[in-house]
């Protein structure tokens, strides 16, 4: 039989079959006096790891591995987190919460490029974040598209994958790309990374971008193109002072970002190209360092990059 370690707050550890029969536990030595909290002034990084953490037992409880391949469960995370001989295995997530006032929103369009504004404003006070850095997140997934999808499967504002948003309560295609709820699962992912990281937003971006378990398998900013680059233009979008204009894709309307090719399709969703290539029955399109085809049969129009279109894309 597998044998896994408890370890507790008192940092007592018990072996998995003498926990599950109840047997006799020593009591723990007694806690240290906490500092004065005159004397200490918690961090950024400390508000935001208290923002993230459960706050029920069960919801504390961290699964963690070490190189022997022994799991150990843990409510305690921060003791083994940055220790090379331990792996964490899975990230707890939060159920997300929306504001009640836009609980009666069920469509992007019933969104206002200020009710964005107040989104982002409110989740990165929520969880501790720089409102700038998650504008730039959104700029570089989405550009302020609620309804943009990744090759991947990534969706919306903040390209969440469908993966991450059900383990957040998102269960719905509808809710995914809800910005009020897309906002709320992105920020509190972002704040997941920048924890899990030590508070390095580069490594914290990577791992938006790749996932968690390729920054640790690299030990840093994985040698992934795509990866790099987007850490790069994250950053930098985050060092100015535009932000992206709230655009729902398929309204007509509102002008798209010029500075790419907008492939406009039948089912009313929109897609960007930096450049694109025809082959018999299918544009090839170029967004991202990605390379993905679309069937012509699928294409309504096609409009070219407009560089007046371009310069208004963007608010200062």
């Amino acid at each position: 039989m597998k044998r896994y370690l408890i370890l507790l707050c008192g940092g007592i550890a018990l072996s998995w079959t003498a926990f599950a029969q109840n047997a006799p536990v020593a009591s723990a030595p007694a806690a240290k006096p906490a500092p004065s909290a005159s004397l200490t002034q918690p961090t950024e990084a400390q508000k935001r790891k208290k923002a993230v953490t459960h706050l029920s037992m069960s919801s504390e409880m961290h699964l963690f591995r070490d190189k022997k391949g022994t799991p150990v469960l843990t409510n305690r995370p921060e003791k083994y987190r940055g220790k090379k001989e331990y792996i964490e295995i899975a990230i707890k997530y939060e159920p997300i919460s929306t504001p009640s006032r836009f609980r009666k929103y069920i469509s992007p369009f019933q969104y206002s490029d200020a009710n964005i504004a107040e989104l982002v404003a409110e989740y990165s006070r929520r969880y501790v974040l720089d409102e700038k850095l998650v504008w730039a997140v959104i700029r570089a997934e989405s550009n302020g598209n609620p309804n943009a999808v990744s090759p991947a499967g990534a969706c919306g504002l903040m390209q969440l994958m469908p993966g991450t948003a059900m383990d957040m309560g998102i269960r719905t295609e509808a809710d995914i790309f809800n910005p009020a709820k897309n906002i709320a699962g992105g920020t509190q992912y972002l704040a997941k990374m920048l924890n899990l990281f030590g508070n390095n937003t580069s490594l914290a971006l990577a791992a938006y971008n790749s996932g968690p378990e390729t920054v640790k398998k690299y030990g840093g900013i994985p040698p992934i193109p795509e990866t790099q680059n987007y850490v790069r233009l994250v950053q930098q979008y985050a060092g100015m002072s535009a932000r992206p204009i709230y655009v729902p894709a398929d309204r007509k309307d509102i002008p798209l970002d010029g500075r790419f090719y907008w492939f406009r399709l039948k089912s009313g969703r929109s897609e960007p190209a930096e450049k694109y290539a025809e082959a018999g029955d299918t544009y090839w399109i170029t967004y991202k360092n990605r390379l993905t085809p679309i069937r012509k049969d699928k294409v309504q129009d096609v409009t070219p990059p407009n560089k007046k279109l371009a310069e208004a894309s963007f608010q200062q």
